[in-house]
């Protein structure tokens, strides 16, 4: 469920604040809100393999499409380092 909290002009953005069915909201930006990618139905991650979803997600080309699809760990090639500007 997402609910618009404000409208950033100069980034041609607006800010929506995204529930989780576990309850959990993260306030995030958006470019659009009717892209395929912005509501889809639940994933079944198979054990070995990895759910990834890009940072930029309106930009992002990621698991949520099915011709890209979770994928193995051997095709991870490293980890996250650094987490720059979370709120959490």
């Amino acid at each position: 469920m997402r609910s618009p909290v404000s409208t950033d002009a100069a980034a041609d953005v607006q800010l929506h604040r995204e529930a989780l069915p576990n309850g959990r909201a993260y306030v995030i930006a958006e470019v659009s809100d009717g892209e395929f990618h912005d509501d889809i139905p639940e994933i079944l991650v198979e054990p070995g393999r990895y759910f990834v979803l890009g940072d930029n997600r309106d930009r992002a080309y990621d698991s949520r499409f099915p011709d890209f699809g979770t994928i193995p760990l051997a095709v991870i090639a490293d980890r996250a380092s650094i987490i720059w500007m979370s709120g959490d």
